[in-house]
């Protein structure tokens, strides 16, 4: 009976660490990856509030779909198969091997994700029936795209004065102001003008409220799904750099990959969170989820290089935990990716439904970048 093989599979996995070899450079990761990472996620967000910044909007529509892209692809070729290369490791037992656990824990988080959405919506719904206010359909906030009889001006500079609309947002104030004058307009002309005032400001008041509440319903929808997209980016981005640090002398071809993977996917998620339609008092929540992406990955390369003399990269509590933690991760954003960024985006939202075949086209095919070039990454990280 030949035993070498699995001798040599023995052998791999009682390695108890890595050749550390460029000490230098694995230090200096920490911060080339956190500045990458700051880099890719804040350029949205300062992008669009600084007024000195006046990119066109075609920048934007880029980072926005490109992006998407980039997260779609993170979950298919990098989170699901290193769970499942893990999990299914010859340094674990045979039982692993048995069944395909990676993909089942990651069904697990499709469906647990699907069920918070489910009664997220669910609350919502009860909350406006409550408030005789109909409950909001599933759309992506105002179209951010300029519109105009279907044709897209996506390179104009993007609109900041008070005058114009807001690439992400619409002023709840504009839709009232403009359904009163509709109710003006439209009165009853046969009553007495102190009757006609009654009418109008009754019409205006139950406009006003219905916008805020059918606003504030969709808010907290676009919310709920950014969280679950920022969970499951930052859930796994710790182990990512835990990875990078302890890993031998392939650490040299990761570095780069590495950082070039943080700036995409921090591209994706911070045009998520610049186009999630912020109120001024939760518009801190955007700032706090970029910084959280940016110094995720650079601990996960501190917390392993203090422990990359006992840590072992190939035990079966690192591979479990890797394994399952990416598994999860992937259930999230496989869901998020097929159902928000590609189903609602592109089939079920406004901004769509009146552009022209051309911009929906270069939104489809920006995203493919993404998703290509991320999963060409995938060949080395």
């Amino acid at each position: 009976m030949d035993t070498t093989l699995p001798n040599l599979l023995r052998r791999e996995c009682d390695l108890t660490k890595s050749e550390f070899e460029y000490m230098g450079l694995r230090i200096s990761s920490v911060f080339v990856v956190f500045i990458a990472s700051l880099l890719g996620v804040m350029l949205p967000l300062v992008a669009s509030r600084v007024k000195r910044i006046n990119l066109p909007a075609c920048v934007y529509f880029f980072a926005r779909y490109f992006g998407s892209g980039v997260i779609i692809s993170t979950a298919f070729v990098h989170l699901l198969f290193e769970a499942n290369e893990n999990l299914s490791s010859p340094c674990l037992p045979d039982a692993f091997r048995d069944f395909p656990y990676a993909y089942g824990i990651a069904l697990v988080g499709i469906f647990g994700t699907f069920l918070i959405e489910l009664v997220t919506k669910f609350k919502i719904a009860e909350k406006a029936r409550k408030a005789g206010v109909k409950a909001p359909v599933h759309t992506h906030g105002p179209n951010a795209l300029a519109t105009n009889g279907g044709s897209v001006e996506l390179c104009e500079p993007k609109p900041r004065n008070p005058d114009q609309v807001s690439m992400n947002r619409v002023d709840p104030a504009d839709l009232e102001i403009t359904s009163a004058a509709e109710s003006t307009s439209s009165g009853p002309k046969d009553v007495s003008a102190s009757d006609k005032q009654v009418v109008n400001q009754s019409a205006a008041l139950t406009t006003s409220l219905d916008t805020t509440s059918v606003a504030d319903h969709k808010l907290v929808v676009q919310i709920s799904n950014i969280c679950l997209l920022e969970f499951g980016i930052v859930f796994h981005s710790i182990f990512v750099g835990l990875t990078v640090a302890v890993s031998g002398a392939e650490f040299k071809t990761l570095y780069p990959v590495i950082v070039f993977h943080q700036m995409f996917e921090g591209l994706g998620l911070g045009a998520r969170l610049d186009s999630t339609p912020w109120s001024p008092q939760n518009e801190w929540v955007a700032w706090l989820f970029a910084i959280m992406f940016s110094i995720t990955t650079p601990l996960g390369i501190a917390i392993g290089l203090g422990i990359r003399s006992s840590f072992e990269l190939n035990s079966p509590r690192a591979l479990i935990t890797n394994g399952v933690f990416d598994a999860i991760s992937a259930g999230i954003l496989i869901y998020t990716s097929l159902v928000e960024l590609m189903g609602a985006e592109f089939l079920h939202s406004d901004e769509f439904e009146h552009a022209s075949l051309k911009t929906v086209l270069g939104a489809y095919s920006w995203m493919a970048l993404g998703a290509i070039l991320m999963a060409l990454i995938g060949a080395w990280a």
